[in-house]
């Protein structure tokens, strides 16, 4: 559920046009608070809410309760208020349950260019298993964490195209992928410490005064230490986005494809992957005739099919809360 960011910041800030004069209707701090309550469920067999015992690699459902507080806070200075400083959560935790702070500097140029630069640290750890593929006996967890910077340009020279261009580690502190089954060498090809390189070009266009769409091709590489768990990455993306007196809607749907460099040794197969999801969210704006309060609703689906049906998954996802801007 990677790909719910997207609906999720158009319907926080509203609807983008492509032109901007400025990037804050004034000087100062600004920024918005969400409270959310969630609930999740997957079939995954590398999700750490899943039974840790996994008899003959079976799946097995899990529900998961949630519940985030996410924030974002900006500085707009310059004397065209075309600076600005950003710091908060990543508005994709909303879906993964996982707080990224996201920091950085974001500046409007005269041609109509948004360049921002970022950077991400993990504030809380991922879990995930030490050895996924030990069925024997019961799996231990393990902490997965990592860095990412982020370098984006957005409405280029004031037209409706943006690139985004990204780099990523991750480290799993106790990797002990494959011990169960493979000897040493075989081992070290299931090692997921890893680099990722990403990019993405993205098209966004207004409809109506009220309504627009954007799609985007995302392209990653995901080198890891273990040349079976490298792969590259292909996505589409696309979402309609609507604004009606006090509601919001918007609605994505992402496609992908995974093909992995090398034979998994565990499996004797080489793998690929397919996946596609949806997306839709609700926001009522002026809640209790406050105009900074509104009621937030969010809504997933993620289909995930391997040729390596250990790797196959389903995933459910919804939240509700309240966001409040200041």
């Amino acid at each position: 559920m990677k790909y719910t960011h997207i609906a999720v910041s158009f319907l926080l800030l509203g609807y983008s046009s492509i032109g901007h004069a400025q990037l804050a209707p004034e000087e100062g701090i600004s920024g918005n608070f969400s409270l959310l309550a969630a609930v999740s469920s997957t079939d995954s067999t590398l999700s750490t809410t899943v039974d840790a015992h996994l008899p003959n690699g079976e799946q097995a459902r899990s529900e998961e309760l949630l519940g985030a507080g996410l924030g974002n806070i900006t500085y707009t200075f310059g004397d065209e208020l075309n600076k600005q400083l950003f710091i908060g959560t990543s508005r994709e935790d909303i879906a993964t349950g996982l707080i990224a702070l996201e920091m950085g500097y974001r500046h409007l140029t005269h041609s109509g260019t948004t360049f921002s630069l970022a950077f991400l640290p993990t504030v809380l750890t991922d879990e995930v298993w030490q050895d996924p593929y030990n069925w024997d006996t019961s799996r231990e967890k393990t902490d997965r964490n990592g860095n990412a910077y982020l370098l984006s340009l957005s409405h280029i020279n004031g037209s409706p195209f943006s690139i985004d261009i990204g780099f990523a580690n991750i480290k799993i502190d106790e990797e002990k992928s494959g011990q169960t089954h493979l000897d040493r060498p075989e081992q070290k090809s299931m090692n997921r410490n890893a680099h990722s390189y990403f990019g993405k070009l993205s098209y966004q266009e207004m409809l109506t005064v009220t309504s627009g769409y954007s799609v985007s091709l995302r392209y990653l590489h995901h080198d890891t230490e273990g040349n079976a768990m490298t792969y590259n990455h292909l996505s589409a993306e696309g979402t309609w986005f609507k604004l009606h007196n006090r509601h919001k809607f918007a609605a994505t749907l992402a496609t992908g494809l995974s093909k992995f460099d090398k034979t998994n040794p565990i499996f004797e197969e080489q793998r690929s992957d397919a996946q596609y999801s949806v997306f839709g969210a609700y926001e009522f704006v002026s809640l209790f005739g406050n105009e900074n309060l509104s009621f937030l609703s969010l809504a997933s689906y993620s289909n995930h099919r391997s040729t390596i049906d250990f790797y196959s998954f389903e995933e459910y996802f919804f939240s509700s809360g309240f966001n409040i801007s200041f």
